[in-house]
């Protein structure tokens, strides 16, 4: 009867834990977090707002991340439809794509998941990304790339190379935009495999 009461205490005192090492590595970011987008577009930025709701990490102080680039997508239908697209190249070399699209409930702030995929990338496709980044000089992009032409949906692309962070944000734009930001959402989508909005 001992040996099965120590047991079950030994295994509350793991599984407590292992619940409190989570909650340190896990963080939700609020408004306030997001310190280089502010600097970025502003402090009324409505991607603050975005991030915070969707619980992005905040992209530019990763702990073991060397290259990062995330397309947040908003659409104005009703409901309303955000997507997430997060690639990124850990500091073992490891690179991968996260994708989410979640749709708007009507309760609050509420989200429902309504697609997720993610998946290993290949150094030959995550190249194709930094160089399109590269070519389109994405760091020096900033707000007269691209005159809106309808405002259905709104982008932000960022970029955080490790030492330097970037971000641009666009209204109308699309991944058949042949523009710098229009190009990198192309290039980003095709390589992570998924539509930013269901086609």
């Amino acid at each position: 009867m001992a040996r099965l009461y120590l047991s079950r205490l030994i295994l509350i005192a793991v599984l407590f834990a292992t619940a409190f090492a989570i909650s340190l590595t896990i963080t939700h970011a609020r408004e306030s977090d997001y310190f280089d987008l502010k600097n970025a577009l502003g402090s009324d930025s409505v991607y603050l707002n975005i991030l915070a709701l969707l619980d992005e990490p905040v992209l530019s102080r990763p702990n073991d991340v060397n290259y990062a680039v995330r397309v947040i997508a908003a659409s104005a239908s009703n409901p309303g439809i955000y997507a997430s697209l997060l690639i990124e190249r850990k500091q073992d070399g490891t690179m991968t794509s996260i994708f989410k699209r979640q749709v708007t409930t009507g309760e609050g702030n509420r989200l429902k998941r309504i697609a997720f995929r993610g998946r290993r990338l290949t150094a030959e496709e995550f190249s194709k990304l930094m160089s399109e980044i590269e070519r389109q000089n994405f760091f020096s992009v900033g707000d007269s790339d691209f005159v809106a032409t309808g405002g259905v949906s709104l982008w932000l692309i960022e970029v955080y190379d490790g030492k330097r962070y970037h971000a641009a944000d666009r209204e109308g734009v699309g991944e058949n935009e042949n523009t710098a930001v229009g190009n990198v959402v192309r290039v980003a989508a095709e390589i992570a495999g998924v539509h930013y909005f269901e086609r």
